[in-house]
């Protein structure tokens, strides 16, 4: 089985169902996208990326330790 990590606005380890899933596929990859359609949203303030973005950094060297390494991306997620 592979397995797409998608890590959208959840970027704990901890209780994390696919987190676990990833764990035991054959291949899995972890990936997290800066979207423009949530950086342009109502909602968004400028420090809701900045803490998201400071979060990455951790978070990656956690997953590497996993043998997970995970892709940071800009783009649409969705076409």
């Amino acid at each position: 089985m592979n397995v797409l990590l998608w890590f959208k606005r959840d970027l704990r380890l901890a209780d994390h169902a696919p987190l676990a899933a990833a764990a035991t596929a054959r291949r899995a990859s972890a990936v997290f996208i800066v979207e423009p359609l949530w950086l342009g949203s109502p909602e968004f303030d400028p420090q809701h990326l900045a803490f998201a973005l400071a979060c990455l950094a951790p978070l990656q060297r956690r997953l590497a330790g996993r043998g997970l390494a995970l892709r940071v991306e800009v783009g649409e997620a969705v076409a």
